[in-house]
């Protein structure tokens, strides 16, 4: 991103909690250079900014959503209290059995959006049909950790698939984690192999461990 932008006349919110309050803030090729009151206009004149005025406004580090199924934006209030058992095999399941690769794309996309929209700018992913989250997250410009669900079901594939997507995800916005589901859907044996995997490659590993 090789652009110049100034946020000016913002409140700053650091991640102390301090407040300051007035101050410009310029930016270069995405990073921050420096935090300063004075106009920088008014040293360099020639110099072509972006400019957002944040009067009244403050401005904050971003939120990072560190457990997300995204696709799962398409499910929301069909399934209200009830037991986790009937959430799961009853509503959920039966559901998800019939999602295809759009129907993950055009899900994702919603939630990344609705995410950016409330100031959450990298979301750690667990989900299946996986290229679908990265083509979401990419269009939208969020920063991604996918981890592809593994089940006992299908394992050695999906170990594949995993493998694949690391060899072939050339981005610096995406990165790929291991996504054994639970212990309770996976044996001893793979979770181990999962371990191993993850410690030879430099792999991080989502994964649920104690869900109610």
């Amino acid at each position: 991103m090789n652009q110049t932008i100034l946020l000016k006349n913002g409140n700053i919110i650091y991640e102390n909690g301090k407040i300051e309050e007035n101050k410009n803030i310029l930016i270069k090729n995405g990073k921050i250079e420096k935090i300063f009151e004075k106009n920088v206009n008014e040293k360099h004149p020639q110099t072509k900014y972006i400019v957002y005025n944040c009067t009244n406004k403050y401005i904050t580090p971003s939120f990072v959503n560190l457990h997300c199924h995204s696709p799962m934006n398409i499910f929301r209030g069909i399934a209200e209290d009830v037991s986790i058992d009937d959430w799961f095999n009853k509503k959920i399941w039966p559901y998800e059995n019939n999602l295809n690769e759009s129907d993950v794309y055009l899900s994702s996309l919603m939630a990344f959006l609705e995410m950016i929209n409330n100031g959450i700018t990298a979301v750690a992913d667990h989900y299946f049909f996986e290229k679908s989250i990265i083509d979401a997250a990419v269009a939208v410009g969020i920063k991604l950790d996918i981890a592809p669900t593994i089940f006992n079901e299908n394992f050695s594939n999906r170990i594949k698939n995993v493998e694949s997507l690391i060899k072939n995800t050339k981005r610096d916005t995406v990165n790929i984690s291991l996504g054994p589901h639970s212990p309770y859907l996976l044996e001893r044996k793979k979770l181990e192999e999962i371990a191993s995997m993850a410690s030879k490659n430099g792999l991080n590993v989502h994964m649920h461990i104690s869900e109610t």
